[in-house]
């Protein structure tokens, strides 16, 4: 079993995740302080463009500042709403992007006997979920300053854990598959980008709802619509959703099950392969 497996090399895990989090920023004068420092930057930048350049602009075409908020429903100004439900999506992209080369590009180390393999697309999960925890942080910092947080928020990390299960099933599914099918990393890269649009991350309620019904149903089918939607249920209200977080917990069962598997059938030549 590939959780137990993890479980058991769980030092060495933390030990590789650390160490992938620390070449990001090696050479840079503050070091690990960028960590805190490119998730910060990262919200000051969508908070700048959602929060104050994409609502002038949409004054100037005669829609009021007002509208732009996401409504009593959702509890919380744009901005806000809008970083609730890119915060889990950037991390998920992230893992992603990271895991399509964690086996492929560690042939030496895929190719030793003892090497628990499993542990290479768990540290590239674990060094994209820290990114996430210190953006959330910063988020909730944030919303605090605003007026409060959410009771809400206190379930969160069920959330969270139900999340990084997610990833972790992804991340093996896709680490393995890469090392078959190379062209993976660059399809990766495309739907990571397009996911941004692929899911209600960018949209108001209301803007959803005027949608054709085949492109709502498209995005229904998206994963990542019930993860921002229950990400939003704990941190904006307006909900709960109860079908979106039994979908969320079942995508994650699903991933891991699916991940686990391409990786236990595939580990035995991924050494020859690389």
């Amino acid at each position: 079993m590939v959780i137990s497996a993890l479980f058991r090399h769980r030092e060495l895990t933390w030990a590789l995740a650390r160490r992938e989090i620390g070449e990001q920023f090696s050479g840079r004068a503050l070091g690990w302080l960028w960590t805190i420092g490119q998730p910060l930057l990262l919200i000051l930048l969508y908070i700048f463009v959602f929060g104050y350049v994409f609502p002038a602009r949409m004054e100037e075409r005669g829609v009021s500042g007002d509208a732009l908020a996401p409504g009593a429903a959702a509890g919380s100004a744009y901005t806000v709403y809008l970083l609730v439900g890119l915060v889990p999506w950037l991390a998920f992209a992230d893992s992603m992007n990271r895991a399509t080369g964690s086996i492929l590009f560690n042939a030496a180390l895929v190719r030793q006997v003892v090497f628990p393999v499993e542990t290479l697309p768990a540290k590239s999960t674990i060094a994209a979920f820290v990114t996430q925890l210190v953006m959330t942080g910063l988020l909730l910092g944030f919303m605090f300053l605003r007026g409060g947080v959410p009771a809400a928020a206190l379930l969160l990390p069920a959330l969270l854990a139900v999340q990084l299960a997610a990833m972790l099933g992804i991340a093996l599914l896709l680490a393995t598959m890469t090392v078959f099918l190379r062209d993976l990393r660059e399809i990766v890269v495309f739907l990571t980008t397009a996911g941004l649009f692929l899911a209600p991350i960018l949209y108001r309620p209301e803007w959803v709802e005027s949608l054709s019904p085949v492109a709502r149903w498209g995005l229904e089918a998206n994963p990542i619509t019930h993860l921002v939607r229950c990400h939003r249920d704990l941190l904006c209200g307006g909900g709960p959703h109860p079908a979106s977080w039994l979908v969320t917990a079942l995508f994650a069962a699903v991933a891991l099950c699916l991940g686990g598997l391409a990786y236990r059938r595939a580990h035995h030549v991924l050494g020859e392969l690389v």
